[in-house]
């Protein structure tokens, strides 16, 4: 499975959720945001946005910058993950979006789930330059996210308001894909273990309260992965599970995969 990652930083879509992306960028909770009373700040001489700094001629306001920081460095924004930009965001689409234009990506809002993520531009005349590029997830963070949308959709039209998952459940769900030649039970069991980790730091998993092994379910996995993409990935999972464990047939399923959820276009990272 595979997402669209950014240069320089770090990659949520393919389904578009880059579980490792800015890795060696500085943690956004430990940011000094801009102050909201904006009592210290000027409009340039353009009469554009606020000047933040001598020959800042930047064009948004700080809690627009911050906003649009957020949404680059992260596979998607929510109400959840980040409400003071959430807020923002939706207060300020046009200028955002705009921004996001001039690096030929897009905007993509569901203001019902109240998430948000970035794309790139495709069009059919021509094409564009990006700061998007493919990451690759490995067998048991793609297995997990199907996992993860099937038991929020289930669970869902059950009329649940949350929804949440063992990790004995991820690890025995992951367990039915595995090939019979594939006798390692334990270093199976570790890869899910990492696979849940990088979850969790996408921010698709927080831990419940009081249990360390049970997480709640974010409601953007389901933006992130439609109905129609949770069909086709299952589809081809099944079809690798059913042909055999040759190398040539593994790569052919994995390329199954990755082809089953390329269209998604979900979440992007900035490269």
């Amino acid at each position: 499975m595979t997402s669209d990652t950014t240069n320089g930083a770090g990659p949520a879509a393919g389904v578009g959720l880059d579980l490792d992306e800015w890795d060696d960028a500085e943690d956004l909770d430990g940011i000094d945001t801009a102050d909201e009373g904006g009592d210290s700040q000027d409009t340039d001489e353009y009469g554009f946005g606020f000047s933040l700094w001598d020959g800042d001629e930047g064009t948004l306001e700080a809690m627009q910058r911050d906003a649009l920081v957020v949404l680059l460095k992260r596979a998607y924004i929510s109400s959840d993950t980040y409400p003071r930009e959430w807020k923002t965001l939706v207060n300020s689409i046009g200028p955002i979006r705009s921004q996001l234009n001039n690096l030929y990506l897009d905007l993509v809002i569901d203001e019902a789930r109240a998430i948000a993520y970035k794309r790139s531009v495709r069009s059919e005349d021509r094409s564009f330059r990006t700061l998007l590029h493919d990451t690759s997830y490995n067998r048991e963070e793609t297995l997990l996210l199907v996992f993860l949308r099937e038991q929020f959709r289930a669970e869902g039209a059950a009329g649940a308001t949350h929804v949440f998952v063992d990790a004995d459940a991820m690890q025995e769900y992951v367990a039915r894909f595995r090939p019979a030649h594939d006798t390692d039970e334990l270093g199976g069991r570790r890869k899910v273990e990492n696979a849940i980790k990088a979850l969790k730091k996408a921010q698709l998993i927080t831990p419940a309260s009081g249990a360390d092994d049970r997480y709640r379910v974010s409601r953007a996995i389901e933006t992130l992965l439609p109905v129609e993409k949770l069909h086709m990935l299952l589809a081809a999972l099944r079809r690798q599970n059913a042909q055999g464990a040759s190398a040539e047939a593994d790569r052919d399923h994995a390329h199954d995969v990755t082809g089953a959820v390329d269209e998604a276009e979900v979440g992007e990272d900035v490269q």
